[in-house]
């Protein structure tokens, strides 16, 4: 087991993470204990799509195929998902990231570290062989506590 951090804490509640090995900590925190939480976010599956009126959707992939310009615009999805609940990154618990390309998507992952800061939620990268929309390549989906 590593050493355990101090757990770091918001107006709302603290998060102490629980790292029982430590070869993952720069990138996210095996688990966290999450205590004086009031309100939690379920965030359904966000990702990058520009307006597209003659579409199915209403709606088209930004790049379609392009991981790194998906990842930032799914992240930028959860920044207004986040906002409108009156939440920011720092209230996330946990991430999920379906991809269709892991490489691609793990090649990605400066993007969401510089997004995340300093914050690590526990995190899945869960690879897949499609998603909803041909030409997207990442979707994610988050918890948040406040």
């Amino acid at each position: 087991m590593t050493d355990k951090p101090a757990a770091a804490s918001t107006s709302a509640f603290t998060r102490t993470p629980v790292n029982p090995v430590s070869w993952a900590t720069e990138y996210y925190n095996q688990g966290e204990v999450i205590s004086g939480a009031t309100k939690t976010l379920r965030i359904a599956g966000q990702v990058s799509v520009v307006p597209d009126p003659g579409s199915e959707w209403g709606v088209k992939p930004s790049k379609a195929g392009d991981m790194r310009d998906q990842m930032a615009g799914a992240l930028a999805a959860l920044d207004d998902v986040l906002k409108a609940a009156g939440m920011r990154r720092e209230n996330l618990a946990h991430m999920q990231f379906f991809v269709t390309d892991m490489q691609a998507g793990l090649g990605a992952v400066d993007i969401l570290m510089d997004w995340l800061g300093p914050c690590r939620p526990p995190q899945s990268f869960i690879g897949v062989s499609e998603l909803f929309m041909d030409g997207l390549v990442i979707e994610i989906e988050g918890s948040a506590v406040a």
